[in-house]
């Protein structure tokens, strides 16, 4: 057993028993050792300035008719959790005998104990949608749940901020009077003293409302090695207030296009797009994603110097559901400039059957059909002007009941 003896020289020989606040061992006096109850029943008065059960302010005050000799017994303390450390030092005299801290160190603050962030954003000033909330980390903070719900909050929603009700809460509903961005704070507290201030990811709040912004591009695919540039533009914005920016990629401007030049493959890619108003509102706007290939995905070859289309028979490309078809040639019938036309066919598989083109100038054609599937889906993708080369790309297909589908030139 761990003991700490303390003579006090005079009428009375006590032993104080050494107590480890936080989260060490507690080691209380018994029957072995010399008994500190004798001094209490003299005295008939113990302060324990302990805050909780995981700090001590190391002092404790007992009265005691001893002599007024004293001696010093110092005792030190360590613990591994987030409790201060404290060593003491015992005094006795005629009046008293005190256990005074040599040494001590103060709650300090602490990282990581959460995050904080809107629950939705944007919202609209003057409404009472805003919501904050703290996600506590009991993983790595040190903490467990339990310490978190024992715990003390208080919010900052700034200056225009009106909160339904203020502290002591990990979710909080705000009220914005003016729009922009905004950014709250919350200062966690420990029941053992140790805090932090979290500041909390930003809130847009928008005024005047921003609609009918509509995101466009040229091809739903191309073919980087021969067109590397795509521009997409945005157009049809409306606000009471004025129109003052386009963020495109996260760099804020006036442009309302913008031009990305690729040197790869993708799947699909589409820039972000954020636009606003005089009136602090930012609103997101979807733009149509790119697909873009080494080469043409799948290819319908008019020929050189072509007089006419060729028929079914002599060109046609089976294409994937996700797929995009190209018209690579030259014309060099002056006197003849039809119309260019896609149709496809479709044995079906499986069920249901369905199909949608989309054509550069984002006109679309769809078609159900029977369990047996389709034939002639599709229609019109471009026109020839004259003589010279032919390059028309983005001609894409979606579609269910089997794994491919013929398509060719009409």
């Amino acid at each position: 057993m761990n003991k700490k003896f303390l003579t006090v020289i005079g009428s009375a020989a006590i032993a104080a028993a050494f107590w480890a606040c936080g989260g060490g061992d507690i080691y209380e006096a018994t029957d072995n050792d010399i008994v500190f109850k004798d001094l209490l029943s003299q005295s008939g008065a113990l302060k324990n300035r302990c805050a909780d059960s995981n700090g001590c302010d190391g002092a404790f005050d007992v009265e005691s008719s001893s002599s007024s000799e004293e001696q010093v017994v110092e005792s030190s303390s360590s613990n591994s959790g987030p409790a201060p450390q404290s060593s003491f030092s015992f005094r006795s005299s005629s009046s008293s005998i005190e256990v005074i801290p040599t040494s001590s160190e103060e709650a300090k603050p602490v990282t990581g104990l959460g995050s904080c962030a809107p629950l939705k954003s944007p919202v609209d000033k003057n409404t009472a949608s805003a919501q904050f909330k703290f996600t506590p980390n009991a993983t790595t903070s040190g903490y467990k749940p339990v310490d978190f719900a024992a715990a003390t909050y208080e919010w900052d929603f700034g200056a225009n901020g009106s909160a339904a009700s203020n502290g002591g809460s990990t979710s909080q509903m705000v009220t914005y009077a003016a729009s922009g961005s905004v950014t709250a704070s919350v200062v966690v507290t420990m029941k053992d003293g140790s805090s932090e201030k979290i500041t909390c990811t930003p809130l847009q709040v928008n005024g005047d409302p921003i609609t009918g912004c509509a995101c466009t591009t040229d091809a739903a695919s191309v073919d980087f090695t021969e067109t590397p540039d795509v521009t997409w533009k945005v157009a049809g914005c409306k606000s009471t207030s004025d129109i003052t920016s386009y963020s495109w990629e996260g760099v804020a401007g006036a442009d309302p296009s913008f031009t990305k030049t690729f040197a790869t493959a993708q799947t699909g890619w589409a820039p972000k797009l954020k636009v606003g108003n005089s009136d602090k509102t930012v609103i997101d706007v979807t733009c149509p994603a790119v697909k873009t290939t080494s080469g043409p995905e799948y290819t319908l070859d008019i020929g050189e110097n072509a007089s006419q289309k060729p028929s079914k028979d002599k060109m046609s490309v089976d294409v994937k559901s996700g797929g995009c078809i190209s018209i690579r040639g030259s014309w060099g019938n002056d006197g003849y400039k039809p119309s260019i036309t896609v149709l496809c066919d479709m044995t079906a598989t499986s069920s249901p059957v369905s199909f949608t083109m989309t054509t550069p100038s984002k006109k679309t054609y769809t078609a159900t059909g029977a369990t047996w599937g389709f034939s002639n889906a599709g229609g019109e993708v471009g026109s020839i002007s004259g003589v010279g080369k032919i390059e028309i790309d983005g001609i894409c297909l979606e579609f269910t009941g089997a794994e491919t589908v013929n398509c060719y030139l009409q």
